[in-house]
């Protein structure tokens, strides 16, 4: 069932006042002729062919430059002479005197369509010798007639005529072929009054249910009058007439609409028919008598086409270029799919027109029927409104077409320039341009329809358009990434390329001289002044924001019903957090390999492992995005290495700069050390983490303490289980794969790192005497350790400057070391009894080794003696610090004392 569209809005564009728009441009266009058109006048000089006529003789032209150069003209002046004939002599008397009488135009006038001219004589005294001019005066002329020339016809444009002409012509006799076209689909076939057509039996139809429904009203009347119930007797004489109407009209509504549809018919094809009578009468049935047009017309529009043609070529030539032939035509794909949807949707519209207007036919007599009742009276204004749109759209295709074609040829008659040749040629193709907008708004039921046939989401003209610009866009990019061919193959696409490298650097520039612009402005008073006002107001606001908050806190807290209802939200809100919390746990045991629906399932209650599936997905989930994270980890720290040690090394440049100047940026002064200090940093939390992790695996593999040394010391052919050429660790009964090959340093510091925590003394020893020789690389590591890890607790004689000697490398073995413990513990260092009664029995024993190792002087017995004394206030029982010493260190300091 067909729904009967509303009357149009107040912003909407109804059929009328498109109506009234047409007529209002037509009549505008013919009082622009009528004013427009050149004055007429009797002019003294005229044209025949190319010689003027002037006082009954033949000015012959143009002259040539040279004698525009004798008559003392200007260069560029047009001129045409007429000499009069020679006269005879009488007798001895000299002969009369002989003029020339030139009429000449001002240098770069157009002389085909000029009114007038100037005039002047000489005194003709042979060919090149003309004298005494006169003073100039003004001649009229009339314009020249291109139909006086031979080889033309009567439809003739000076330079362009041949193209005109027969351009105009085709154009309009083009638009009357589409009228002829579309009046077919737009003339409704004529209502026949025959009884037998199926149309006159639907409409009787609908006739019978109008007439029962009066019948129906007639009841009511007579009843509401004979007893006093229902309508008023005011309402039945106000509505009787209306009755009455209504009756006739439903019976004659097959008749009212024939009538309606004839007159459409008779109106669309009538006004069509008398513009083009109009046009005819005007212009001619073959063509038309225009003037003249001047060279500088015919000159502007040489000019202006050529440019137009310049750049419709410059534009053909940068898409082909850019796009390439397979490019172009995936562009040019969507107009040509839009010009056919464009027709078949005027078809479609058109048709769908035709079934509307019988439709509208049939239900007529319902239609005046709900013309009785107030309540059902805008039912019949829809049906009206929409019958009558459809009716009118015929002759407003009429008025368009037709008006537009007399408006073009009366412009085209008038015309004394290309310019406006060019606006009347136009105003020809203008219906073209105006149909699809008449099509639209002749009735939003039509305009729907349309709108319904090509949707934007889902019509083939935008799905078309999105198809091809995809592809267009890939092939662009390709021929714009990818090399170009030598030679003349590749020219297109090398002039692409350029033309997108041109393009970036413009628009690269603009985008650096806004930000240029943008920090000029941001560095201004007036920023600042701005700045300071912003942060004033959004003070202001939330200062206002807060105190909002505040009052509405206070009262929520005195108002019963508020408190209430506040309360509760912050319970439902908590109870949300809580119920979240739940899933999250059941998700967190999903991911850790455990389905919570198989122990305890759902709120205490086993429902049988509901999640066992999805548990395994969410495993292996967490797993990978686990070893997703460690990867990446891994490849940060690679990276960072790299740039570390670039920086370290400082051998390479970037534009001209070394790395680290480079990394320092515009800091000239501290910019390098501070990349440097960077790259250190860097490269050392690289090697602490990738240390930490050895330790690690060390503690994995369970190495004992000898193992342990082993590895810090390089002797890989003791490490247990460990196998360094399978590089395999057999624990638990499961294999696992290490690095602990020789060339692994990270292992080796590990190690080293390791022992000073948890070997002997005696491993700690053997690591510092070879600090400074096989184990040089990890003299850092060592010295670090010797401090922080409580070395001097155990070796009192391992101090700060013993420290300094290990990071110098001095210490390359035990006799170095030895040395080092005579040199600058005993000589030069300061004994501290309290700490030294700490120290382990060994520790007390290699000082007494490397007493004896070292020759002895007088400076040494003076300190071995003060050392003496101190050992025998360790060893006093008297003394606190007797009971800080160990059986095995008195007796280590007993063995000390006897050889000092």
């Amino acid at each position: 069932m067909w729904e009967i569209s509303s009357l149009p809005s107040h912003r909407e564009l109804s059929v009328r006042r498109i109506l009234t728009y047409a007529l209002a441009a037509l009549f505008a266009a013919f009082f622009w002729v009528i004013v427009s058109a050149p004055a007429t006048h009797a002019a003294d000089a005229t044209w025949s062919g190319a010689v003027i006529k002037y006082n009954g003789n033949d000015y012959n032209g143009p002259a040539s430059a040279k004698t525009i150069t004798d008559l003392g003209l200007l260069n560029g002046t047009k001129a045409y002479t007429y000499i009069e004939p020679a006269p005879t002599s009488v007798g001895s008397a000299p002969p009369p005197q002989r003029n020339i009488h030139v009429i000449y135009f001002a240098p770069g006038a157009d002389s085909s369509v000029a009114t007038s001219a100037k005039y002047k004589t000489y005194v003709y005294q042979g060919p090149s010798n003309f004298t005494n001019p006169t003073a100039p005066t003004d001649v009229t002329l009339a314009k020249q007639s291109t139909a006086a020339n031979p080889g033309t016809t009567s439809c003739d444009v000076s330079g362009i005529g041949w193209i005109v002409c027969p351009i105009t012509t085709f154009l309009a006799k083009g638009m009357d072929w589409i009228f002829n076209i579309l009046s077919g689909f737009l003339a409704v076939r004529p209502v026949a009054t025959s009884q037998d057509t199926s149309l006159y039996r639907a409409w009787t139809y609908m006739r019978n249910f109008a007439n029962v429904a009066f019948v129906i009203a007639f009841l009511i009347i007579i009843y509401s009058q004979l007893t006093n119930l229902g309508i008023t007797n005011y309402s039945i004489k106000k509505l009787l007439p209306r009755l009455i109407i209504a009756a006739l009209l439903v019976n004659l509504s097959y008749y009212i609409c024939a009538v309606a549809v004839d007159l459409s018919n008779i109106l669309g094809y009538s006004i069509q028919s008398v513009f083009i009578q109009l046009r005819n009468s005007l212009v001619g049935t073959e063509g038309n008598s225009w003037n003249v047009v001047s060279w500088d017309s015919i000159t502007g529009f040489i000019l202006s086409g050529g440019t137009l043609a310049a750049a419709g070529t410059i534009g053909l030539i940068t898409t082909l270029s850019t796009y390439g032939l397979a490019g172009s035509i995936f562009l040019l794909l969507p107009a040509l799919v839009a010009g056919l949807m464009a027709v078949l949707v005027a078809l479609i519209i058109m048709a769908t027109r035709q079934a509307i207007i019988t439709i509208l036919i049939i239900i007529a007599p319902l239609a005046f029927v709900a013309y009785l009742l107030p309540n059902t009276e805008k039912w019949f204004d829809k049906w009206r409104s929409t019958f009558m749109t459809m009716l009118i759209l015929f002759p407003a295709f009429s008025v368009v077409f037709g008006g537009s074609q007399l408006a073009a040829a009366a412009i085209i008659q008038n015309a004394d320039s290309i310019n406006l040749i060019i606006l009347g040629m136009l105003v020809q193709v203008a219906p073209l341009f105006v149909t699809p907008l008449l099509i639209k708004l002749s009735g939003s039921l039509l305009g729907k329809i349309a709108s319904t046939i090509n949707n934007p989401n889902k019509g083939i003209i935008d799905r078309t358009r999105n198809w091809s610009k995809e592809r267009s866009d890939n092939i662009k990019a390709r021929r714009l990434g990818t090399g170009a061919r030598p030679g003349f193959k590749g020219a297109a696409q090398r002039n692409a390329q350029r033309l997108d490298h041109n393009r970036r650097v413009r628009e690269g520039y603009q985008k650096y001289h806004e930000s240029i612009a943008d920090n000029r402005f941001a560095g201004s008073a007036a920023n600042q002044r701005l700045h300071e006002a912003q942060h004033e107001a959004e003070t202001a606001k939330k200062t206002i924001e807060e105190r909002l908050s505040r009052d509405l806190s206070i009262k929520v807290k005195v108002t019963p019903e508020m408190l209430k209802k506040e309360m509760a939200m912050r319970i439902v809100s908590d109870e949300a957090a809580t119920e979240k919390g739940k899933l999250d746990r059941i998700h967190e045991g999903m991911r850790a390999g455990v389905d919570p629906t198989s122990i305890r399932g759902i709120g205490g209650v086993p429902v049988g492992g509901v999640l066992t599936e999805l548990t395994k997905q969410s495993e292996a989930a967490t797993r990978d995005l686990a070893l997703s994270a460690i990867a990446s980890q891994n490849s940060k720290r690679i990276q960072q290495s790299i740039v570390s040690g670039s920086l370290l090394r400082n051998n390479e440049q970037i534009d001209g700069q070394l790395l680290r100047d480079y990394a320092g940026g515009v800091d000239f002064k501290n910019g390098a050390d501070s990349a440097l200090a960077f790259a250190v940093t860097q490269k050392y939390e690289a090697d602490v983490k990738l240390v930490n992790e050895r330790v690690q695996l060390i503690k994995q593999f369970k190495l004992n303490g000898d193992q342990r040394q082993n590895l810090a010391m390089r002797k890989l052919d003791n490490l247990g289980n460990l196998i360094p050429v399978q590089g395999k660790y057999v624990l638990d009964g499961q294999t696992y794969t290490y690095d602990f090959s020789p060339d692994d340093a990270y292992a080796q510091d590990a190690a080293i790192d390791y022992q000073f925590t948890a070997g002997s003394y005696n491993n700690i020893k053997e690591i510092i005497q070879n600090s400074g020789g096989s184990l040089k690389a990890f003299n850092n590591t060592i010295s670090g350790n010797i401090s922080t890890k409580g070395v001097p607790d155990k070796a009192a004689w391992m101090g700060g400057v013993f420290i300094d000697k290990v990071v110098r490398g001095d210490i390359v073995d035990l006799a170095s070391m030895q040395k080092e413990i005579v040199d600058t513990f005993i000589m030069k260092g300061k004994i501290q009894p309290e700490r030294w009664a700490k120290n382990d029995a060994e520790a007390i024993s290699d000082m007494k080794n490397a007493i004896i190792s070292q020759p002895r002087t007088a400076d040494l017995n003076l300190k071995l003696a003060k050392l003496k004394e101190t050992i025998a206030v360790i060893l006093d029982k008297k003394s606190e610090m007797y009971g800080s010493t160990t059986e095995a260190s008195r007796d280590a300091f007993a063995e000390l004392s006897n050889i000092l």
